[in-house]
């Protein structure tokens, strides 16, 4: 048995079963009333910001930040869009669906 806060993963094990279910389980958690206020969208390791008033989505995305470091999650500012139009990042999810649906068929087919 490990003790606790001996073992703190640092990036998300895809070999481990259920862990993309617990993470997002883990991530609607932490951002519930955000979630539930329509101001926020989370998908696995995706966060959006859905707000257009400025100076209200810099308090939403502080607070988004703020969260994730109170639970040892991290941001890596490089990989950050900020003011990032909706439709791209729909698109963004469309192409991560295909190649899973494909993978999956091309398992299947073997």
């Amino acid at each position: 048995m490990i003790p606790k806060m001996l073992f703190e993963p640092t990036v998300i094990f895809f070999g481990l079963t259920n862990l993309l279910a617990t993470f997002q389980a883990m991530m609607n958690k932490i951002l519930k009333n955000l979630i539930n206020t329509g101001e926020v969208a989370s998908f696995i390791d995706n966060v959006i910001v859905r707000i257009e008033e400025e100076e209200r989505y810099d308090k939403v995305v502080k607070e988004v930040v703020k969260r994730l470091e109170e639970n040892d999650l991290y941001v890596k500012l490089e990989k950050c869009k900020f003011f990032y139009f909706p439709f791209l990042y729909l698109l963004s999810i469309f192409h991560y669906l295909t190649s899973i649906h494909n993978w999956i068929n091309e398992r299947s087919n073997k």
